[in-house]
């Protein structure tokens, strides 16, 4: 006899239903063990159970094949999914009694391979289709048919009345519900309804009433619950006397529920509200006071964006009204579902959300210019905010109390800053790690404020104005310790200020840097012309000359050899060096010194993983007189880019457009230091670890 490990219990119950059924073939122990566990939960529209429910033949047969399976393992079956007629009409005749969990969905079939763990007997039809007709008939023809009253229903096909029917019947069959949701796809009949005008809720006839109520109330396990159905309006604003224990509630239908009517009969158990459709601010208030436990929210948009009425037509405007505030005290998951997160209304209705750390899809379009800080306001414990705002919004800071706020990561697009508030956002928000702002440029005083203010800063991603390229140097000598990320567009720093000034001790953490580096001594097109000629004499002389003199460490001896090296083997050539060609050859060196000065101090940032040499447009500071050759950094061998060989992190270069003065040979050292390959994106040359 195989004895089965203890382990494999704790795993089977743990373990997915595609696990399970690859569980099964091993051995007939492993069978019995696991086959609970992949029936326990069955979704016909999705993997495994969609492969083993496929059948071909004609709809007897497939009939047949369904309703063996229900017959087979309906005692492990609890948590059910059905998408077709054959499927309902399959448990209702199997009787499924046990079910805690029914959901009612449309499903599109598609041809999918047949799984054989169970029944190899099995015909194939490749011209199988799905078709209800078969179903709907005998669906009619059950002596249970009767057992759902018709009138409590709308009018409809014959086809819809016994799928609805058979619905109710099979919720009707399981007393020990916890779950039902009929998906909006699922094509159920309404119930009878008075129209609506308006935007005033239907009324349901007394026979739905009637029906709904009696059925519900023999499901005391209910905990969540989703119609639809021309139901909603109805059940929500007597959800707390029909089911007092409800902890989910979908409202799927068009959402036209007075705010009063929740009001008077509040729920105190409800923790999940979904609403598929928008609501009003007026309704989100009246949720805030009627449904105290509510711990998720979930709606598509809020409609009267601008602020709430009161129901009194006194339509709240002119910034904050503290006696209408109010507080959902439990609710920590806020999501609008909205491809785009519209908050203005949310913020409008003056409710508070202190448990709420974290608003999965940001602040978009925000209106006003007090939005921001309302927004603190609206979510005190909020520890990332993503918020962008319309036409360049400014931030102004009035008068909603806000003295100091724990959020930690700040994602700030389109907004601009009016006189001081940057600084008086500074003071509210001390304990910032991250900070990114878009479009928005800081000058070199903010830049170093921020330095001082923020010490325990870990990202920051901001543009810098044209007139600021002293302060990077003095920022990144005094950043803090901790920062790993530095990015954004103007990073601009002079040679002068990088090798007079730069003690790189504090930012040595870095790991993203963005940074251009700019007055680079360059030739001027006359002195290019002279070594053109001079390397025309003997191409691998000045070859070799260019490569030993820029490796010289020493400023005076790169000059002293360049030019001493040159003289002799012009004299060797016949050629006498003028003046005009030493001062070239003597400035060519200086060049490719300074750069390797500049690389060496770059290399002293050990845990780069990624550089940006900057993508914006060339500039040159006033008083160059090479116009027209760019003075930023070159990235050849020539020009030190071998000083950041110690770089072991490196991941990723960004080079200042296609023309950055990097040869083949170049590139090929780099990718191969780094083990990198070459890209081109946007006209920009990547290399990027392999």
């Amino acid at each position: 006899m195989i004895v089965i490990p203890e382990i494999l219990d704790h795993i089977a119950i743990y373990v997915d239903a595609d696990s399970a059924i690859a569980c099964v073939p091993v051995c007939r122990q492993w069978r019995d063990l696991f086959t609970p566990y992949l029936w326990r939960t069955v979704d016909t529209g999705a993997s495994p159970h969609c492969q083993i429910f496929a059948c071909g033949g004609n709809q007897r047969q497939r009939h047949r094949w369904i309703s063996a399976l229900f017959q087979k393992y309906k005692r492990h079956i609890r948590n059910l999914t059905i998408t077709n007629h054959g499927e309902l009409l399959a448990s209702l005749e199997n009787d499924l009694t046990e079910l805690h969990s029914l959901t009612l969905k449309r499903s599109i079939v598609n041809r999918v391979p047949f799984v054989d763990a169970y029944d190899d007997e099995r015909s194939v039809d490749e011209s199988y289709r799905d078709d209800n007709g078969f179903y709907s008939s005998v669906l009619h023809t059950r002596p249970w048919e009767l057992a759902i009253p018709r009138e409590a229903f709308d009018q409809g096909y014959s086809g819809e009345a016994a799928l609805t029917r058979g619905s109710w019947l099979l919720v009707q069959n399981n007393l020990n519900l916890r779950r039902i949701a009929f998906d909006s796809t699922w094509g159920a009949l309404s119930f009878k309804n008075t129209p609506s005008f308006f935007g005033y809720p239907s009324l349901m006839q007394s026979e739905g009433v009637s029906f709904l109520t009696g059925i519900l109330s023999i499901l005391p396990s209910l905990q969540h619950l989703e119609i639809g159905s021309h139901a909603d309006d109805y059940l929500f604003a007597n959800l707390a006397t029909i089911l007092p224990n409800l902890e989910s509630f979908v409202y799927s239908s068009p959402t036209c529920f007075m705010p009063w009517e929740i009001l008077i009969l509040p729920h105190r158990a409800l923790k999940r509200l979904v609403f598929k459709k928008r609501i009003s601010t007026e309704q989100l208030r009246a949720i805030a006071v009627a449904l105290p436990s509510l711990i998720q929210l979930s709606f598509p948009e809020l409609h009267n964006r601008e602020g709430f009425t009161n129901m009194t037509g006194n339509n709240r405007r002119d910034g904050p009204v503290m006696a209408d505030a109010l507080e959902c005290k439990l609710l920590e998951s806020l999501d609008i579902t909205a491809r785009r997160c519209d908050l203005n209304g949310v913020l409008g209705a003056l409710i508070r959300f202190p448990r709420i750390k974290q608003l999965d899809k940001g602040v978009n379009n925000l209106h006003l210019s007090i939005r921001f800080q309302q927004v603190l306001w609206s979510f005190p414990s909020l520890l990332r905010l993503e918020c962008s705002a319309k036409s360049m919004q400014k931030i102004i800071f009035t008068n909603y109390g806000v003295f100091e706020h724990p959020v930690q990561e700040l994602v700030l697009r389109n907004i601009g800053f009016v006189a001081n508030q940057i600084q008086s956002m500074f003071l509210r928000l001390p304990f910032l790690v991250d900070l990114e702002v878009h479009i928005y440029e800081f000058n070199g005083e903010t830049l170093l404020e921020l330095a001082r203010t923020y010490r325990m800063l870990e990202r920051l991603q901001i543009d810098l104005q044209d007139d600021c390229s002293w302060a990077m140097v003095d920022f990144l000598n005094t950043c803090p310790p901790t920062l790993k990320t530095f990015r954004g567009n103007g990073h601009i720093a002079l040679v002068a200020d990088v090798l007079e000034r730069a003690e790189w001790s504090s930012c040595t953490g870095l790991e993203e840097l963005d940074i251009e580096i700019f007055g680079i001594f360059r030739l001027t097109n006359e002195q290019e012309a002279l070594l053109d000629n001079l390397w025309k004499l003997d191409p691998s002389w000045f070859e070799a000359t260019m490569n030993a003199e820029a490796a010289m460490a020493d400023e005076e001896a790169a000059e002293t050899g360049a030019v001493e090296q040159a003289l002799k083997r012009v004299v060797q050539l016949g050629h006498t060096m003028t003046a005009a060609e030493a001062t070239a050859l003597q400035h060519r060196q200086m060049m490719y010194w300074t750069q390797r000065e500049i690389y060496k101090r770059l290399g002293q940032l050990t845990q780069l993983r990624e550089i940006d040499f900057f993508p914006g447009e060339f500039w040159e500071p006033d008083g160059y007189p090479w116009m027209g050759h760019p003075c930023t950094l070159e990235h050849t061998l020539l020009s030190g880019i071998s000083e950041l060989a110690g770089l072991v992190h490196l991941e990723a270069i960004r080079f200042n457009g296609p023309d950055f003065g990097a040869g083949e040979a170049d590139l090929e050292w780099m990718m191969k230091q780094w083990s990198m390959t070459k890209s081109v994106v946007n006209g920009r040359t990547h290399l990027i670890k392999a």
